[in-house]
């Protein structure tokens, strides 16, 4: 379990690394229907290509619903092509990802997750943003404690 104050997310054991030189990506699975992943530097469409791959992966092998955070507090720009196939995938996933969970600082960032979620609110998935990570990681928490 995350404690808000606890080294983030010690104890979670990745499930997917890709690194390039513009940036860095982890997937974890902390529980069998909440997927995290964290990046830092600039997500190119090799990165979303990865994250969707892996997140198509855990849809494929659950049934019911599936939560998704993402840990973008270092995501300091990326590629229109990156966002575009994220939020096609999100509209795609439907109701099988009711709720998107976004932790972000950058202004760029907050731009594309707020367009994001005006598409993905379309097909009744919403997206939650959040500046701040005491906050993200309660919820993070919560989900794996309790709505798995």
């Amino acid at each position: 379990m995350i404690r808000v104050g606890e080294p983030i997310y010690a104890g979670f054991v990745p499930a997917v690394t890709r690194v390039s030189d513009s940036g860095a990506l982890t997937i974890y699975n902390p529980a069998h229907c909440v997927s995290l992943t964290v990046f830092r530097g600039h997500m190119d469409s090799a990165h979303a290509d990865a994250i969707i791959r892996y997140a198509d992966q855990l849809i494929a092998r659950q049934s019911g619903q599936h939560f998704s955070f993402h840990d973008y507090l270092y995501l300091t720009s990326y590629d229109s092509a990156a966002r575009i196939k994220l939020t096609q995938w999100g509209k795609a996933a439907g109701v099988r990802v009711p709720h998107v969970h976004v932790l972000q600082r950058s202004k760029i960032v907050a731009m594309g997750v707020a367009a994001a979620g005006l598409a993905l609110s379309l097909v009744g998935t919403t997206l939650h943003s959040y500046s701040n990570r005491d906050d993200f990681v309660t919820v993070l928490t919560r989900h794996i404690d309790a709505v798995c």
